[in-house]
C-alpha cells in the first residue's frame, strides 16, 4: 500500500498549528508519509514559521508559502488540486483540528479499501458527538465532513466551483434533502457563497458529491477533534457542541453494505435544528421523539 501525502493548511494560529503537528507525528505512519504545509499569507507568518520549520518526525516536510493571502477556500482548493494530481490520493487536516494517533492508518486502509469504487467519493475522520447503533466500525452518509478528510483525484475531478449555475438547476425538493430535510445549514452556506458574504469550499464539494449521487464513509468513532471554536479562525465563533470525549484509537475496514444510514442523518438533522451542548442534545432528542410518539398514539 503507497501512502497517501498529507496536506496540512495553515495560516495565523500558531499555537493550534503547533498542536496539530504534535497530534499527527504520534500517528503510526507518520514517519512514512509526506507532508505538504500550505501556508497562507497572514501577519502571523513569522510566528507560523517557527512552529512548521521544526524537526517534525515524517519522510519529509514541505512547505509551500503563499505570496499572499488566498483565504482558506481558495489555499484549500488549489492545494488539492495540485497535490492530488501528482500523488492520485491526500489527506487532508486544517490548523485547528486533533487527531487520534490512528487517524492515518484509518485514512490510508479506507483509502486502498475503496480506491476503485467510484461511488465513495470522501472519506471523513471526523464524527459527531452523538452515538448510533450499528455493529460496524464505519457507516455511510452522503454529506461529507471537512474535518480531516480524504479523497482520490478520481473523484475530486468532479469538484465543482460555480455554484450559482448548479444550485439554481436543483428543484425545490432536491434543495431540501440537499439541506438535510430543511435544517438550514448547507443552503444558507450556500446563499452566503452566493451573495459574496463568505467563501468556503466545504459546501462545494458536498454539492459535488451530491450531483452524482457519491458516498461518505463515517467512522463510528471519531478519529478528529476540532479545537477551533475559541473565536481564532475565519468563522469567529465559540461553540462547544461538536467537542469528543474520547477519540477512537482503531477502526476496522471492511466490506458494509452502500447505503446510507439513515439513523445517522436523522439524528444530525435534529443536532442541526436543536443540539446547543452534548448535554442538552440528548435531553432535546428523547423529549421530541417522546413528544412525537404520544402525538401519534392520541391521533388514533
Amino acid at each position: 500500500m503507497s501512502l497517501a501525502p498529507i496536506l496540512l493548511f495553515a495560516h495565523s494560529r500558531p499555537i493550534h498549528t503547533q498542536k496539530v503537528l504534535e497530534a499527527l507525528e504520534k500517528n503510526e505512519l507518520a514517519e512514512k508519509s509526506i507532508l505538504y504545509i500550505f501556508l497562507d499569507k497572514s501577519e502571523n507568518n513569522q510566528d507560523i514559521k517557527q512552529i512548521i520549520f521544526q524537526n517534525w518526525r515524517f519522510k519529509e516536510v514541505i512547505i509551500i508559502e503563499r505570496e499572499k493571502n488566498m483565504g482558506l477556500a481558495q489555499n484549500i482548493i488549489v492545494g488539492v488540486t495540485e497535490i492530488i494530481k501528482r500523488h492520485k490520493k491526500a489527506i487532508m487536516v486544517e490548523d485547528d483540528l486533533i487527531t487520534s494517533p490512528y487517524f492515518l492508518t484509518y485514512m490510508n486502509n479506507a483509502l486502498d479499501f475503496y480506491a476503485d469504487n467510484s461511488k465513495i467519493m470522501h472519506i471523513s475522520g471526523y464524527n459527531f458527538p452523538f452515538k448510533i447503533n450499528i455493529k460496524n466500525d464505519t457507516f455511510f452518509y452522503n454529506v461529507p465532513s471537512s474535518w480531516g478528510w480524504a479523497t482520490w483525484e478520481r473523484a475530486w475531478n468532479y469538484f465543482e466551483y460555480d455554484l450559482e449555475k448548479r444550485w439554481n438547476n436543483l428543484s425545490k425538493k432536491q434543495k431540501f434533502h440537499f439541506d438535510i430535510e430543511g435544517s438550514n445549514v448547507y443552503a444558507s452556506q450556500i446563499e452566503m457563497n452566493l451573495n459574496n458574504q463568505r467563501e468556503t469550499w466545504a459546501v462545494r464539494w458536498y454539492l459535488s458529491i451530491f450531483l452524482v449521487d457519491g458516498f461518505v464513509l463515517y467512522p463510528k468513532i471519531s478519529l478528529v477533534q476540532n479545537i477551533g471554536f475559541d473565536n481564532t479562525g475565519e468563522s469567529k465563533i465559540e461553540v462547544n457542541q461538536y467537542f469528543i470525549a474520547t477519540l477512537a484509537q482503531k477502526i476496522e475496514i471492511k466490506s458494509i453494505p452502500l447505503q446510507q444510514n439513515l439513523q445517522f442523518r436523522k439524528r444530525l438533522s435534529f443536532f442541526y435544528k436543536h443540539g446547543a451542548s452534548n448535554q442538552i442534545f440528548f435531553i432535546r432528542y428523547y423529549y421530541y421523539q417522546i413528544k412525537s410518539f404520544l402525538k401519534k398514539i392520541f391521533k388514533k
